[in-house]
């Protein structure tokens, strides 16, 4: 037996498999999710994966898995019906939210609909102070008539979020202990669990998101772990965070608000470790994930992905911060936009040509799939461009209908827009790049960012079709396609180390903390994080980061801090380290200083991880995908390997087609075939680069530079 593993990446539309050979990877496949049981989608990619290989599954050390089902069952309300039992007098918590709008200039804004409606949210007399006394504890009797009605409404999970219970958390382990044998199979979410820190609109919000997800994931991660067990698999099912780390089954069943971005942020973190070894780590660059239902995209800042302690799902206005439910959980900082290939265009009230955010997803897909789906996508207007090769899809094996998509763009848009069929297509292009680069540019404007300064990082299945088209309106001159860019995710999931977050507030004026208190704090985190981290054979092998949540005492907006703990303990010196830190990134995020104004600790972070042997792995020269070839066609090393040229897809491509480019229209662009045959080559556009799970356009006057490892640099 040799060391497999298996990355699964379960996309809204496609599921990308990756297999690998110790530090190597050596297969690839792509194949169509099942929204309702994503898992079943997940288990016949692998299995495909596997025979095709000659692996098998008993050979797999361990299976990598990141999804989207958390936050998508968050944005389509498809989670759990949920309780939330808090301190008496303060239910409507989740609807009080900050007393602040996220538009100044729209007081009647609204705001998404709670996840717990008020109905189910219940008080509990009980009283912890800010300093952690309890002054009046919980009484059972009350929470017996609570779990009562919670029972008669049928709920199947529930939230406990009792005031500064960050502080002592007694109050909400007994109730749990009591809601436990009240109403058996119902798990209880503690915010201090899940979140002790202060604050208590983010805390309550974010252990109301983990209560709703948790049913749904913990039945999808055990059904998922039980159909690799029935196919020999003996390994371990590691689960990636939204903060680009790795975390356990069991763990990631109990904490799934850790999850909500576990596709996208392997992603980055993949992004971040090609940049790392191909020598530009230094670099910046912003990364654009376009695949089937959505675009996400994260900047990369001197090799490092963002991370944000505050996330938002589900926004009512799609770039207004703080018009969604708070998520505070560390976070790559991730913006996403319904822009997929998936994405449904259509003319709105006013006439006016939309695209998004509904989708068509992988059931019944857009209207050239032939699956039934009748509405105009991107992807369709893509095909009727030029930009994709109908008999080429996925390598061949799944070749569109040209024809459906014409129907539905002309039913859809061109009719009620009395446009030819091409023009409306063309303006499906346009209006999605234009979306796209807007969520590009708003976010990086947010981050303090230049991006034309920046590299654009094309990944994902339609990434790679649409970047240069995005790129430059926004004015950045550099395009980069990995090799694999649309299973590029499954791959980034191999570069994500074992990780674990904590935090734990104790706020006090930066001068007066308690430095015994702080060790101790620290002594319990680092204990805590160890025992929740995956693979820690020794502790000496892993690396703590710290930081600290700091503000100017008064204000209500804070920056958080990393510093180094001295081996010896904390001292005085380090407090002036911190203080000297974050008035360093203050004046770089304001622009100014506040003298005389004393600064505040809030809340304390700790991050434990793993650091991998290596940041990324190297694709085998024989690494081939099922694409374009039947399953079982031989593994690594034997004929399987010519997939990269297109193994028994049809034919060699055309040399020419016509492909739309918004400055030229139409106009005749050379056709390569697999960029295997292109390594060392340089390309003038226009051009098409067909690859099995990707295209890769280059517009007129750029130039494409493949390089040894197939990794395309176009220069705008």
């Amino acid at each position: 037996m040799r060391g497999y593993t298996v990355c699964v990446d379960v996309g809204g539309t496609f599921v990308d498999l990756a297999l690998f050979e110790g530090e190597v990877a050596v297969g690839f496949h792509k194949v169509l999710n099942v929204p309702s049981a994503p898992e079943q989608a997940a288990l016949h990619g692998l299995r495909e994966l596997l025979a095709a290989t000659g692996t098998p599954a008993a050979a797999l050390d361990d299976v990598i898995y990141a999804t989207t089902l958390a936050v998508n069952a968050v944005v389509e309300r498809r989670g759990a019906p949920t309780a939330l039992l808090t301190t008496q007098g303060f239910r409507d918590a989740l609807e009080i939210r900050t007393e602040q709008p996220y538009d100044l200039y729209n007081l009647f804004g609204p705001f998404p609909e709670p996840l717990v409606p008020r109905r189910l949210r219940l008080g509990v007399a009980e009283r912890t102070l800010y300093d952690g006394t309890i002054a009046r504890p919980p009484q059972r009797e009350r929470v017996a008539e609570v779990a009562a009605a919670l029972r008669r409404a049928g709920v199947a999970s529930v939230a406990v979020c009792f005031l500064h219970s960050y502080a002592n958390s007694a109050s909400e382990e007994a109730v749990a202990g009591w809601l436990a044998e009240e109403l058996p199979g119902v798990p209880a979410s503690l915010s201090s669990r899940v979140l002790p820190e202060i604050g208590e609109y983010g805390r309550a919000s974010t252990t109301v998101v983990n209560a709703y997800v948790l049913p749904l994931i913990g039945r999808h991660l055990a059904r998922l772990d039980a159909g690799l067990r029935e196919l020999g698999f003996g390994g371990r099912l590691l689960v990636v965070t939204s903060a680009g780390g790795m975390m356990g089954r069991q763990v990631a069943a109990e904490l799934p608000v850790k999850l909500l971005e576990s596709g996208p942020a392997s992603g980055a973190v993949g992004v971040a470790a090609l940049l790392e070894a191909k020598g530009a780590g230094d670099g910046d660059a912003v990364t654009f994930d376009m695949g089937g239902t959505t675009a996400k995209t994260s900047i990369v800042i001197d090799g490092r992905p963002l991370v944000t302690t505050e996330y938002e799902v589900g926004r009512v206005e799609r770039f207004k911060r703080g018009s969604g439910l708070l998520v505070r959980m560390p976070t790559v900082d991730i913006v996403e936009v319904g822009a997929g290939g998936g994405s449904i265009a259509y003319v709105d009230a006013a006439g006016l040509l939309a695209v998004g955010p509904r989708s068509a997803g992988a059931e019944p897909g857009p209207a050239c799939y032939g699956r039934g789906g009748d509405l105009p996508t991107v992807t369709d207007a893509d095909l009727l461009l030029g930009l994709l090769n109908a008999a080429y899809f996925l390598g061949g094996t799944f070749p569109l209908d040209a024809e459906l998509a014409r129907r539905a763009v002309a039913r859809h848009v061109a009719t009620p827009l009395g446009l030819a069929v091409e023009e409306a297509a063309a303006g499906i292009f346009r209006v999605v790049n234009a979306n796209m680069a807007q969520a590009v540019g708003v976010h990086a404007a947010e981050k303090g960012v230049n991006v034309q300064r920046c590299a654009l990082v094309a990944i994902g299945g339609a990434g790679p079709v649409h970047a240069c088209a995005v790129a430059r309106q926004l004015g950045i001159r550099r395009v980069v396609v990995p090799d694999k860019a649309g299973v590029f995710s499954a791959l980034g999931c191999r570069t994500v180390p074992p990780a674990f977050e904590h935090v734990t507030s104790y706020r006090a004026l930066l001068d007066e903390v308690d430095l015994p208190r702080l060790d101790a704090l620290y002594g319990r985190m680092e204990e805590h994080c160890l025992a929740n981290l995956v693979g820690a054979a020794a502790p000496e092998r892993v690396r703590f980061g710290y930081a600290v949540d700091v503000q100017y005492a008064g204000q209500r907006s804070y920056l958080t801090v990393p510093f180094a703990k001295p081996s010896s303990g904390f001292h005085r010196a380090t407090l002036a380290a911190i203080t000297r830190t974050f008035e360093e990134a203050y004046e770089v995020s304001y622009h100014r200083r506040i003298p005389g104004v004393p600064l505040e600790a809030l809340s304390w972070r700790l991050r434990a991880e793993e650091p991998l042997p290596t940041r990324w792995p190297r694709l085998a020269a024989g690494a081939a995908g099922l694409l374009g070839r039947p399953a079982g066609a031989g593994g690594p090393g034997g004929p399987a390997d010519q997939g990269r040229q297109g193994g028994s897809a049809p034919g060699d491509a055309p040399r020419t087609r016509a492909v739309y480019f918004p400055e030229h229209g139409f106009v005749a662009a050379r056709v390569c075939r697999g960029r295997a045959r292109l390594a060392r080559e340089r390309l003038a556009g226009p051009a098409v680069i067909e690859d099995e799970e990707t295209t890769v356009v280059v517009p007129p006057g750029a130039v494409a530079d493949v390089g040894d490892d197939l990794t395309v640099t176009i220069v705008l």
